[in-house]
């Protein structure tokens, strides 16, 4: 398995995505939460490439694999015994998470990649899954000078749906943008940057400030937390509101 978000129970069921290291392609399978016995599997998906993401949201599974382009997978679940794959959508880059916004619609955090397959920064991806036979990427955003060994920590991204607003951190080669959370809102078709957010203390790359690891929202404010301290700023904004220096 990736990671915790390859397996899901759902009414009675435990689905498990894998990925066979011998054959390289990923499979899903569908088993009985009680006797653990397989009730259901599609295999096939991604041959020769490997698992970036996985989503299981009710009757759906979201699937992302990548070698020289990101095909996302749409699993039809509804039938427990007979999975199937409803849809597929091939995009340039990948997506490393995935997080559903609603209104059928599911937000991608990972990587842009260019013709050589060369990772050229981060990528934010927003996704029309209404129609599960028709996926489509209906908006992305891309900044440069992203690592490609520093994939998103889920439990540092946050998306607040009242306002809907997402928080991303981000890593750089750029010491003024190492550290730093990009700051975006999600619409019904398009994204929009509001800005990015830095705690004071984060010098550079090597510094001893290990940039944001958590964000908090607490009233009209977003608290963003690094090891140096805790920022608070305006959600709206971004105006700064506060610091807590850590000592």
């Amino acid at each position: 398995m990736l990671d915790s978000y390859s397996i899901s129970e759902y009414a009675g069921t435990l689905r498990v995505v894998t990925t066979s290291d011998r054959e390289q392609q990923t499979s899903l399978y569908v088993l009985d939460a009680a006797t653990l016995a397989r009730r259901g599997s599609v295999g096939g998906l991604g041959e020769g490439e490997n698992l970036h993401a996985v989503r299981f949201l009710g009757p759906l599974a979201y699937v992302v694999t990548f070698e020289s382009v990101d095909p996302l997978y749409v699993i039809d679940l509804h039938d427990p015994t007979r999975p199937t794959k409803a849809g597929e959508l091939t995009v340039t880059g990948y997506s490393d998470y995935l997080h559903p916004t609603g209104d059928g619609r599911l937000l991608g955090v990972g990587q842009d990649v260019d013709d050589q397959q060369r990772v050229s920064g981060l990528q934010v991806s927003l996704f029309d899954v209404a129609d599960a036979s028709a996926p489509k990427r209906i908006d992305k955003i891309v900044r440069a000078h992203t690592p490609s060994e520093s994939p998103l920590d889920p439990h540092a991204f946050l998306y607040w749906p009242s306002t809907r607003t997402a928080v991303i951190p981000i890593d750089s080669w750029q010491s003024g943008q190492s550290g730093a959370a990009l700051v975006v809102r999600v619409g019904a078709d398009h994204l929009t940057v509001v800005g990015t957010l830095r705690n004071p203390g984060v010098v550079s790359n090597d510094g001893d400030d290990t940039g944001i690891e958590r964000t908090l929202v607490i009233g009209g404010d977003v608290w963003t937390m690094s090891s140096s301290g805790l920022l608070v700023s305006d959600l709206g904004s971004l105006e700064r509101r506060g610091w807590v220096e850590f000592r």
